[in-house]
C-alpha cells in the first residue's frame, strides 16, 4: 500500500546555503528539491512537492548544499509511518533532520 507524502527543505544553518538539492527515493521512484540559494529559516518550496511512499520500503534520502564555501552532503534511510503525511528536511549547521509528522530521523551527520 503507498501514500502521499508533502516534502520541504528548511535552511536552519543560520547562514545563506547554495546550491541545494535533496532527492526522496522510494520503489524506484525520486523526486528532487533544487534551489540555488536559501536564506536562513526559510522553508522551499512553497507549496511543497509530494512524493509517494510505500508500506515496508524505508525512504532514501540524498541531500548536498555548500555553505560559506564548504560542501555538505548527507544521506540515510528513514521510515515514515503509515499516519505520516508530510517530510521537512531540515538542514542545521552540524547536522540535518528528516522531520516526519508522527516519526523523526535526527541528528545525522554529514558526510565526511
Amino acid at each position: 500500500m503507498s501514500h502521499n507524502v508533502s516534502f520541504q527543505v528548511k535552511n536552519s544553518t543560520g547562514a545563506v546555503i547554495s546550491n541545494v538539492s535533496v532527492i526522496h527515493t522510494c520503489n524506484d521512484q525520486s523526486i528532487g528539491i533544487q534551489v540555488d540559494s536559501m536564506n536562513p529559516d526559510n522553508t522551499f518550496p512553497n507549496p511543497s512537492k509530494q512524493f509517494t511512499t510505500y508500506n515496508g520500503h524505508k525512504d532514501y534520502y540524498r541531500l548536498q548544499f555548500i555553505m560559506n564555501g564548504n560542501s555538505f552532503a548527507g544521506d540515510c534511510y528513514c521510515s515514515a509511518d503509515n499516519d505520516d503525511n508530510s517530510v521537512t528536511i531540515e538542514l542545521c549547521d552540524g547536522h540535518y533532520n528528516v522531520l516526519y509528522n508522527t516519526s523523526d530521523c535526527t541528528n545525522k551527520s554529514y558526510n565526511d
